[in-house]
């Protein structure tokens, strides 16, 4: 990405700024175009900030905006003396340990000029006094200064909610909770803990006695059939508005009939606008109110339509819809403890592992069972990760299963 910089130059040159992305490494270059040359000045490093768009803010100013960490708002100078680094014996030391070396008898702008370097440390990762352009070494001809910086934590790869020890709460008894999220990408990722952008609240506690492990699955079917539904519901809501539309429309007339009544009566004296629109509305009747449509939920096909509450000997399941309601006559084994549950095919079936075996069902029909043909063996702990399904045996053995369709597409197997 690139943007103009409008700088002091001369009537012939034009500046341009570019950021340039090249796997871990991302620069940013100072590109001077005049009618006979063209000059770059280039800084970066492994570690510099990974911009996504670039945005120039006045003739000195830069907005460095990433998505991967915090976004910076940077002011530009020309540097004197930006000529090329004389060559000698401190042209050859590593500029990583010439920022380190304390200088002894240090010119009175030595201390800007490290500070300069700090600030160059932290948006590129590497150091202002020198810089490697096309195999050359150089001394950079643009200062920069963090002038502010916008936080973000970049994009969110898992998180988790935890308790924290802030006594604060907005409800007494409930408990103080904080997401902790893993963010960031490559050099940037962190652990952030979200304590002002984004906090979830606890609206209600409750004890589920013997629950020793929960499962949510997902049902495409439920989706389905909650959209035709809506649809349904829809077009009844569309009907009636369709029977208030009309008698409005039959009002408005009325209205303006009346209007023309009344005007001609006070032709002598004639009315406002605004004082006849509301005798009107009083005499005739204001309009009838229209109902919303239902919309439809923000990724309803993501949601979870059932519940899985194991005990160490028996499991509910629970119906998640408007309203959580367990399911007493369904094919879902509640028997027996549930050792996993999870989605396979796109969400089109589920799998529920118990001690005996696995269980593939579509919406809540049971298709296909696995059973564990050892008699002295049975399951001891699995893992679902569509299509497979992994299992591992109390006698050690690995067992893996693979949901497939059939070449019709309309069931689900194991294999």
């Amino acid at each position: 990405c690139s943007d103009d910089a409008e700088p002091d130059q001369g009537a012939g040159s034009r500046e341009q700024v570019v950021a340039i992305s090249a796997g871990l490494r991302d620069e940013i270059c100072f590109v001077t175009v005049t009618e006979t040359s063209m000059d770059i000045d280039a800084a970066g490093g492994e570690k510099g900030v990974p911009v996504s768009a670039l945005v120039a803010v006045g003739k000195s100013h830069l907005v460095l905006a990433s998505r991967a960490t915090d976004s910076l708002l940077v002011e530009f100078s020309r540097q004197a003396g930006g000529a090329d680094a004389a060559a000698g014996a401190g042209a050859e030391e590593d500029s990583e340990s010439q920022t380190k070396k304390p200088r002894v008898g240090a010119a009175p702008g030595a201390e800007a000029d490290d500070e300069l370097e700090n600030e160059y440390n932290q948006i590129f990762g590497t150091s202002l006094a020198v810089s490697a352009v096309l195999g050359t070494r150089r001394r950079h001809k643009w200062a920069l200064k963090i002038c502010d910086r916008l936080p973000s934590f970049g994009p969110v790869g898992d998180f988790t909610v935890t308790v924290t020890d802030d006594t604060v709460t907005s409800e007494p008894g409930m408990r103080s909770l904080d997401f902790i999220a893993a963010a960031g990408f490559q050099t940037h990722g962190c652990l952030a803990v979200l304590q002002r952008s984004v906090r979830p609240t606890e609206v209600t506690q409750f004890q589920l006695p013997g629950c020793c492990s929960v499962w949510t699955a997902r049902d495409a079917s439920v989706g389905a059939a909650e959209a035709a539904r809506r649809k349904a519901r829809n077009a009844q809501i569309a009907a009636r508005n369709a029977a208030v539309s009309a008698r409005n429309e039959e009002r408005r007339v009325k209205r303006e009939a009346w209007k023309g009544e009344k005007r001609k009566e006070e032709a002598e004296e004639p009315v406002e606008d605004a004082k006849l629109e509301v005798m009107a509305l009083e005499a005739v009747g204001a309009d009838e109110a229209m109902e919303a449509l239902i919309e439809a939920p923000v990724d309803e096909d993501q949601m979870d339509a059932f519940i899985f509450l194991s005990s160490d000997s028996s499991t509910k399941v629970l119906s998640a819809g408007r309203e959580i309601n367990e399911l007493h006559e369904t094919e879902f084994n509640r028997d027996s403890c549930t050792l996993g549950v999870g989605n396979v095919l796109g969400n089109t079936a589920i799998v529920q592992v118990i001690p005996s075996g696995a269980l593939l069902f579509s919406s809540k029909t049971l298709i296909e069972q696995y059973e564990i043909s050892s008699s002295d063996a049975t399951v001891d702990s699995c893992d679902i990760c569509d299509p497979y399904i992994f299992l591992r045996m109390t006698n050690g053995v690995f067992t893996v299963l693979e949901a497939k369709r059939t070449k019709e597409g309309e069931a689900v197997r194991f294999s």
